[in-house]
């Protein structure tokens, strides 16, 4: 039997901790990045052009991960975060760097992923679209963690690079009026008799003010209810529960809240549960770019995918022809059409469809649509390339919370006749290195 030479795979020394490093440049996901001992070290807040120590947290052959213990000489975008959590918190990821500069690394990530996946160099990114870099959040989900030994309700969102919580008194990114209620909140909850058995709690800020949903694994006492119901009318806001049945309880009022698109006149209710955007400025800003990179006019037949509540397809609806809205969940559904004849709008309907599969048989499949948009989840929305070539709209807005994915299905857009005309950031995650983006492809016209 022939035997054939192979070279041994180089070997890497293991790193000692702490270690100091130069760091040379940002990571995608906002960490800064060095070489040691033949690895990469990716460093959790350190900036590019600064000597920091770094511990090590995690090892691995060709690469480890570490955390800034020291900044020894500093980068001129350096800032102090505003956070007093900011150094465990797990939520923000970049409150070091100043704001400008934010965008600036996430505008060169967007393109350098572009021209990797999508293999599109030469294409200018529109303006940012961005809002306030503090106090913007209207909706955050808090882990509530009952710490036996100190009998104590830890109530928080996780802690770096690990699943623990930590004393948590306040958020500077969420909005003020459910940042002021993080302390009362917290100390309500550890005067429940349940105080074991409780899940999450998600604040959210809706047109009818503070609204919190108590996730909770056990059935709350009448007394409780009492607490609850006590201190909703101290702080004017309002209660839902969520029980082992994963059904929504309205403590003492209506079930549905609901969010403003004022340019559009419109109102669009959702329920505790439902996903809502987080950041209203930039929001609105989003969906006026969409629109106008659509060119809605008033013979236009459009379709909606990943449609949601309407955040989209509603302002559509008020300029196209006829607008068709998709989703994959039941009672978001629902909703949505509830939406749309509560805003009077007979030429908007929704459908239920997981568009992961062949959707081509569904009647509204085999409708004539002229101008297309989708706002996916993180996996993207590669499957509907397909289709949406086969529809032959002139024009398909890409809205997305995952760029990576947004350039690999951009890559499949243009194999199939497509041409990426406009890209732009969309700074919805300020203080994190959480990037949106949204994009053009318009039909490329046969010669």
């Amino acid at each position: 039997m022939a035997q054939f030479f192979k070279p041994k795979a180089a070997s890497h020394a293991a790193l000692t901790s702490p270690v100091t490093v130069q760091i040379d440049r940002f990571d995608h996901q906002g960490r800064g990045m060095a070489k040691v001992k033949g690895k990469t070290l990716f460093v959790a807040g350190a900036l590019p052009g600064e000597t920091v120590v770094a511990s090590i947290e995690q090892e691995k052959k060709e690469y480890a991960k570490g955390q800034v213990i020291k900044v020894v000489s500093a980068s001129s975008q350096r800032q102090v975060p505003v956070c007093p959590h900011y150094q465990i918190c797990g939520g923000c990821d970049l409150q070091h760097l100043e704001g400008h500069h934010q965008q600036q690394y996430k505008a060169q990530s967007l393109l350098a992923l572009v021209a990797k996946f999508a293999r599109v160099r030469d294409i200018q990114l529109s303006p940012t679209l961005f809002g306030d870099p503090l106090g913007y959040r209207r909706s955050a989900r808090f882990g509530l963690q009952f710490n036996k030994k100190q009998r104590r309700l830890e109530m928080s969102f996780r802690r770096k690079s690990s699943n623990q919580l930590f004393k948590q008194t306040c958020c500077p990114v969420l909005a003020l009026q459910l940042d002021t209620l993080i302390e009362p909140v917290h100390q309500l909850l550890q005067q429940l008799s349940i105080v074991e058995k409780l899940g999450h709690i998600a604040f959210y800020l809706a047109e009818q003010g503070p609204a919190l949903l108590l996730r909770h694994l056990k059935p709350l006492t009448k007394a409780d209810e009492q607490r609850l119901v006590t201190f909703a009318q101290q702080h004017h806001v309002l209660w839902f529960l969520q029980g082992n049945d994963n059904q929504i309880q309205a403590l003492h009022h209506r079930i549905c809240l609901n969010y403003a698109l004022p340019q559009w006149q419109l109102k669009i209710d959702f329920a505790p549960n439902n996903f809502i955007q987080v950041n209203d400025q930039v929001n609105q800003k989003m969906i006026a770019q969409a629109l106008e990179w659509l060119d809605v006019q008033p013979e236009d037949r459009v379709i909606d995918l990943f449609a949601g509540l309407g955040n989209f397809s509603l302002p559509l609806a008020t300029l196209a022809k006829q607008v068709v809205g998709v989703e994959g969940i039941d009672t978001m559904v629902e909703q949505a059409n509830r939406n749309a004849e509560q805003a009077g709008l007979a030429n908007l309907n929704f459908y239920q469809a997981d568009l992961s599969n062949d959707f081509s048989q569904q009647p509204w499949a085999k409708e004539a649509f002229n101008k297309a948009l989708l706002d996916p989840a993180r996996d993207g929305a590669l499957f509907v390339t397909e289709h949406l070539a086969k529809l032959n709209c002139e024009r398909i807005v890409y809205v997305s919370c995952h760029p990576a994915t947004m350039a690999r299905d951009a890559q499949a857009l243009i194999e199939r006749g497509y041409q990426l005309t406009k890209l732009g950031l969309v700074d919805m995650f300020p203080n994190t290195a959480h990037m949106e983006s949204m994009a053009l492809f318009q039909r490329k016209k046969r010669t």
